[in-house]
């Protein structure tokens, strides 16, 4: 059985480094890597990771054309089908799997009943440090403060996460207006898949969708992420980005609506504070300090393992460096595919296509009414019903 990890990265060099070869350490057999227009140090800094990894590492760049990521997602795993993989874990570069410690994530997919398309598991936000610094190896071990949801904010953004909750306000303006953090929300949790022509994963891997309809799936409680939410105040601008491009480009408000937040909270020059409610102290002397949370070690003394390979195979505790040379800030060319994989990806499409005209005209068969009705909703509705996991 193979597993094959997926991970996007845009201006992440440090966080991506470390999250990619905890991966490749802990519980995948590949990594497709995709740098989206990163004018960092992750170029390079890439290249060097591959010479670490071989073959067992992909590197695919692409332009900055908009972060189309349910798209820009199922084709790479399309193009992952050359390493062969039976099972497909998209992970984020913030993101890090933890397994309990009587199993592994390979023993669970393979005894995985294969009337399973699909496995959840549950994803812990991570508070980090006040100047905590993703390319500082030593400084992920003290990454030890799990945030706790609040529990009536929690209950209410499992069905209604952008209506009015409390004190007559949604979500957004709670944070906006500073009466909660997003550490408040429980983070959605996501799916690892198997590989399937008729099974696609949406974007940030939260559900999956099956073509032909009945999908099914279990929530396995031996796995779960760490979620470093905002590790550094640089990457909270990086959010402010990708939401400056989701406003300019007209997405509704609930597409993307942290980043959309972040974005209209820097532009109001309000970002530092905002960051300080979204951090620890770096020396907290009261629990009470900081978002709630509670102190859990098990991310920080996993992650040694792959702190430790890393600063081996950079000569250096700094992933801005390798050995005592700084690695250069850089873009690459776009990766080119061939003719072959782009005919193999049309016929997938075309695939995926006719099974889902055939599960709209089952739907029709089944439900005789929604013809009378002419009304597309109930059609889409119930086939959301039968295809989602």
């Amino acid at each position: 059985m193979k597993i094959v990890g997926i991970v996007f990265a845009h201006n992440e060099w440090g966080l991506i480094a470390v999250s990619i070869s905890h991966a490749l350490i802990n519980h995948v057999d590949e990594v497709y890597v995709v740098d989206h227009a990163s004018t960092d140090q992750t170029f390079h800094g890439l290249n060097h990771l591959k010479k670490l990894w071989g073959e067992r590492l992909h590197i695919i760049t692409i332009n900055n054309i908009g972060f189309f990521q349910e798209a820009a997602t199922n084709t790479i795993i399309q193009i992952s089908k050359k390493s062969n993989p039976d099972w497909i874990y998209v992970f984020d570069a913030d993101e890090f799997l933890l397994v309990d410690e009587s199993t592994s994530l390979r023993k669970i997919l393979s005894n995985t009943e294969k009337c399973h398309q699909a496995i959840r598991y549950t994803v812990n936000n991570y508070i980090s440090t006040r100047h905590f610094n993703d390319l500082i190896l030593d400084n992920y071990k003290n990454i030890i403060h799990k945030s706790v949801p609040n529990p009536e904010i929690e209950k209410k953004a499992n069905t209604r996460p952008y209506k009015s909750l409390t004190k007559n306000k949604t979500i957004p303006e709670l944070i906006y207006d500073g009466d909660a953090t997003f550490f408040d929300i429980p983070f959605p949790s996501k799916v690892i898949i198997r590989l399937s022509d008729f099974l696609q994963i949406t974007a940030g891997a939260h559900s999956a969708i099956h073509f032909k309809g009945n999908v099914q799936g279990k929530h396995i409680k031996e796995i779960e992420a760490a979620h470093l939410t905002y590790p550094t105040k640089k990457r909270l601008q990086n959010k402010a980005e990708h939401g400056e491009f989701k406003i300019k480009n007209k997405f509704p408000p609930n597409h993307g609506w942290q980043n959309q937040l972040v974005y209209k909270i820097a532009q109001e020059g309000r970002l530092d504070w905002f960051w300080e409610k979204h951090s620890m102290p770096d020396k907290p002397t009261s629990k009470s300090l900081g978002p709630a949370h509670i102190i859990d070690r098990r991310f920080s003394e996993i992650i040694t393992k792959t702190t430790d390979f890393l600063e081996k195979g950079f000569q250096s505790g700094d992933l801005s460096m390798i050995g005592e040379k700084t690695i250069e800030k850089d873009s690459g060319d776009e990766t080119q595919i061939s003719i072959s994989e782009m005919i193999m990806l049309s016929e997938t499409l075309r695939t995926q296509n006719t099974a889902l005209i055939d599960n709209f005209y089952k739907t029709l068969q089944e439900k005789p009414l929604y013809r009378l009705l002419k009304t597309a909703k109930h059609v889409e509705r119930e086939i959301r019903k039968r295809t989602r996991f």
